[in-house]
């Protein structure tokens, strides 16, 4: 089971690595890189295409071991939309890998009713948004997150 883990790791950091060349020239100026995870594939290529109308850099996971292969490889992650149900893991052991291997990415839960978040106490989750066929409060939570991410660093870079 180990050696298939691994594999798959292997593979999807191998295809991160493709997608990154690739997106180089493409999204050159793309200022953020999102991570979308989610359980259903309409769903995920929704949000992608979306997210890469609006002009980030968008990575694509379906499932809990593509999203630690994202976690672990070198590409730059300013955050991550994630559905609380993907398979393979569950959202608290996710939140801690996150933690643990990327502290400070913001995180969205991206749920269906807000009855999944009841137990949700996680400290890098910024926002809970319901899944919904307009978009529009979830690009709205993005950019506010990542705009107040923009002007922290122009703070930083002042000093």
């Amino acid at each position: 089971m180990l050696t298939f883990i691994l594999f798959v790791v292997r593979n999807l950091l191998i295809t991160v690595h493709e997608q990154r060349n690739q997106s180089k020239g493409q999204y050159m100026n793309s200022r953020f890189s999102i991570v979308i995870t989610d359980k259903n594939r309409n769903v995920r290529n929704l949000l992608r295409r979306e997210f890469i109308a609006e002009g980030y850099d968008v990575l694509v996971a379906e499932n809990g071991i593509e999203l630690c292969g994202f976690i672990l490889s070198d590409h730059t992650i300013d955050l991550m939309i994630l559905d609380p149900n993907i398979p393979y893991v569950n959202y608290v052991f996710i939140n801690q890998y996150i933690q643990k291997k990327r502290p400070g990415v913001p995180i969205i839960m991206h749920v269906f009713t807000n009855d999944e978040t009841m137990n949700m106490t996680i400290s890098n989750i910024k926002a809970i948004i319901e899944k919904k066929p307009d978009l529009k409060n979830l690009k709205k939570t993005v950019a506010t997150i990542l705009s107040s991410m923009k002007k922290s660093l122009a703070e930083e870079n002042k000093t």
